[in-house]
């Protein structure tokens, strides 16, 4: 079946650089309803605006026009879908001399499903009859449970942009009628959902819902793998259990190493929220895996601080330990990127001379 490109306005395509995004087949709700572009630069720009309580969700939103022109553009016509585009970590440039300045440089490489993207659209097409760009599954639905946050942490919206809720607005909480509203239409239209992720700018376990949005996901898409992040500043609950896999972002192993970037937190709550979770794990015997996430600046690096990052993993009895190398820096002017463990055999190379942990581990952010 031949598929035909989506014909843009010369001036404008002129502008979009070629590339291919990989959140094409993902979708970012806030906690508010509004529906972005799923992946950093592009987060204010507004996709569909929609009322999700009563909207049939896959076929109107998931599905509608402005989805489908996204995937179209960037899948077959192999361009971006806006200018935020070209700043984008999900956007993967095919053009030689493009400009990298500002960009994550560990962005992603293709996939073998995203360099199918093309023939998936147009089997989708062919059978199920719905619309060019539509797609029968969601590959990464990330969800929102909450936009306020009790931290100030220098590199997120929450620490440098005071106008935040005010600018995004109320509701500050992800309404469980809107998710199950959502559920439902996936579920009347067959859709599969591969991953469901609880997080945003916000703390997911603020909401007094998160445990009913979990019960949600988990009762309309057994199949689905179900994370979370939380700063470990509120108090556990079993429920939180029901996930596949729990990122716990503690910073630090000494409260003075830790609030250097996560400002207004902790660090002895952290502690108290890590063992909580995994006696109660053992307890109801969950498959929940519990996994402490380290991000290192300059300030959380050391050896010596790492070494009693590992020795507390092994005493509290997590999951996996896993040193988290960033490339941004805060905007206080007083944590910055790594200065030694800048690279992922720096880091290997620390934990195979100091192999305390045994379920330690490294990726880039």
């Amino acid at each position: 079946m031949q598929i035909l490109p989506i014909v843009h306005d010369p001036e404008i395509a002129a502008d979009l650089p070629r590339g291919f995004c990989k959140y094409w087949d993902g979708l970012l709700i806030k906690a508010n309803g509004r529906i972005p572009c799923g992946s950093d630069h592009g987060e204010g720009y507004t996709i569909v605006d929609a009322d999700l309580e009563t909207v049939d969700f896959v076929p109107e939103v998931f599905n509608g026009p402005a989805f489908r022109q996204m995937r179209l553009r960037t899948a077959v016509e192999h361009r971006a879908f806006m200018k935020q585009c070209a700043r984008c970590a999900a956007f993967k440039p095919f053009e030689v001399n493009f400009d990298n300045t500002e960009r994550n440089p560990h962005y992603p490489s293709m996939t073998s499903l995203d360099a199918d993207a093309e023939r998936q659209l147009a089997r989708v097409q062919s059978e199920r009859g719905w619309p060019l760009g539509s797609i029968d599954w969601v590959g990464n639905l990330h969800l929102e449970p909450s936009l306020p946050c009790t931290l100030r942490c220098p590199a997120c919206l929450q620490g440098y942009d005071p106008g935040l809720l005010r600018r995004e607005g109320p509701p500050y909480y992800f309404s469980l009628s809107v998710l199950q509203n959502i559920m439902r239409s996936f579920q009347r239209h067959d859709v599969t959902v591969q991953r469901i992720g609880f997080g945003g700018r916000g703390e997911p376990t603020l909401s007094q819902s998160f445990p009913e949005l979990i019960r949600c996901c988990r009762t309309a898409c057994p199949g689905a793998l179900l994370e979370a992040d939380t700063n470990c500043q509120h108090p556990f609950k079993d429920e939180f259990l029901m996930l596949d896999a729990m990122y716990c972002s503690i910073d630090g192993s000494t409260q003075e190493s830790y609030e250097t970037y996560r400002i207004g937190g902790s660090f002895e709550k952290c502690v108290t929220f890590l063992k909580a979770a995994t006696e109660r794990k053992r307890a109801l015997q969950s498959n929940c895996k519990i996994t402490w996430k380290y991000i290192l600046f300059d300030t959380t690096e050391s050896v010596e601080l790492l070494n009693r990052a590992q020795n507390l993993a092994l005493e509290l009895g997590v999951d996996a330990l896993l040193f988290v190398i960033t490339w941004t820096a805060g905007t206080n002017g007083k944590v910055f990127p790594p200065k030694v463990m800048t690279t992922l055999p720096d880091v290997q190379a620390y934990l195979d001379a100091h192999p305390i942990f045994p379920a330690s581990g490294v990726k880039h952010q």
